[in-house]
């Protein structure tokens, strides 16, 4: 279950509460790849900021684009600075010149019914 940043229960610097449960910040990135150039950089920049890159194509279009769905993700993070790496990394996508097919939104996740589906790419066994 997915819900805003500005959850009740979302930690902030301010109000001393932690991440717990598997509670997370996560945003999704939905990035037009043009030519097999676009995806072998995107494949690098996935590796190097440590972001899943999902299997299935999210969407295609007529000029032979599509767009490839990639998700940070931060278990430790509060609210504001898990916001401040989601900017961070919108900038460096933008200065390498990929394009979005929306704006990434910082999500807040309060419950995963199968929290071991992303053990293999975070890293946790």
């Amino acid at each position: 279950i997915e819900t805003v940043p500005w959850h009740q229960d979302v930690p902030t610097k301010d109000n001393g509460k932690i991440l717990e449960n598997g509670r997370h910040f996560e945003t999704h990135f939905g990035v037009i790849v043009r030519n097999q150039d676009d995806e072998a950089r995107l494949l690098m920049l996935a590796d190097e900021f440590k972001m899943h890159m999902s299997r299935n194509i999210f969407k295609t279009y007529d000029d032979g684009s599509y767009c490839q769905m990639l998700t940070a993700r931060s278990y430790t993070m509060k609210a504001e600075v898990f916001q401040e790496y989601s900017d961070a990394l919108t900038a460096v996508f933008e200065h390498r010149g990929f394009m979005f097919r929306k704006r990434p939104v910082v999500e807040f996740a309060i419950w995963d019914s199968d929290g071991r589906h992303d053990h293999t790419w975070l890293n946790l066994g």
